[in-house]
């Protein structure tokens, strides 16, 4: 009975060991987890930086393409009315 009894506290002990084992690995899982989240939220929030700068640099470029637009149709409106000028002072 003796060995009985110390074979059953002995592996009452390795119960406890494990269970302690396994709850730091779950505390170490979890752990990871959150870096892993933060991470990914510190990414989340780099890309979104970036999209922001690139739309806004997208919007400068369509205003700057606008007026390129608006300005070379006002020199071709311009430019046959200079002919016009020229040939009738000749």
């Amino acid at each position: 009975m003796a060995v009985l009894k110390r074979q059953y506290e002995e592996a009452k002990k390795r119960v406890i060991a494990l269970e302690t084992d396994l709850q730091l690995a779950e505390q170490r899982i979890k752990m990871l987890e959150d870096m892993h989240k933060e991470d990914t939220s510190v990414e989340i929030n780099i890309l979104k930086q970036q999209l922001t700068h690139k739309s806004e640099l997208l919007d400068k470029v369509k205003q700057l393409l606008t007026r390129a637009a608006i300005n070379e149709k006002a020199l071709r409106q311009r430019k046959p009315s200079r002919q016009f000028e020229f040939s009738t002072l000749q």
